[in-house]
């Protein structure tokens, strides 16, 4: 039996006197994909805060199964601009209490195929890279976390194509090793999932 790794029950978050969840419940196992779809506005970005403890909902709960559980991405980049891509992902290992060598680093670009030598992950300053392939750093850096859930907000934003299914074929490797993620886009994931719609 697939063990549970998060519980929401009833939960409801308000700004400024507007509602914008309300009696939010789900739950989150291994081997899942929860995908969040609606409208800008909707509350997609919020649940996720709130389950990345970045919020304080109004009322409900949140259960995590044990601390130290997710890796979360939001949908602004998450590097730092002036270091390499492989110094990033070392400083996102070290961040989740986690470490990765250098040619693990390399190996979880090689899996996004961001398209560059070895030494220009190592020389070249993260900011001179495209949009798109910044957005895979990041991912990089969720992925060297070694972390059971992904947090994903709008992971596709700035992807080609080919770059989308690359990212999907990654969320397949990790729902098969035993994790599990939750994300939130406009663009629905082309492998096996659980939508809710806000």
């Amino acid at each position: 039996m697939l063990a549970s790794l998060l519980d929401v029950q009833s939960l409801c978050y308000s700004r400024e006197n507007n509602v914008i969840l309300q009696d939010i419940c789900f739950q989150l196992i291994e081997k899942q994909i929860i995908y969040l779809s609606g409208p800008n506005g909707s509350g997609k970005s919020t649940l996720l805060k709130l389950l990345a403890n970045l919020l304080n909902a109004d009322s409900g709960n949140i259960h995590w199964r044990k601390t130290g559980l997710f890796a979360y991405l939001g949908h602004k980049l998450s590097i730092k601009h002036f270091v390499s891509p492989i110094e990033n992902i070392l400083y996102a290992a070290n961040g989740y209490q986690k470490t990765c060598s250098k040619n693990e680093a390399i190996a979880f670009l090689d899996q996004l195929q961001l398209g560059e030598t070895v030494g220009m992950l190592q020389s070249r300053d993260s900011i001179s890279f495209s949009f798109g392939q910044q957005r895979k750093i990041s991912m990089a850096c969720v992925m060297a976390s070694h972390r059971q859930v992904w947090i994903l907000d709008e992971p596709f934003t700035g992807l080609d194509q080919a770059s989308k299914s690359i990212l999907n074929q990654c969320f397949q490797e990790k729902v098969k090793q035993g994790g599990a993620i939750i994300l939130a886009s406009h663009i629905a994931p082309e492998v096996y999932h659980q939508a809710i719609k806000l």
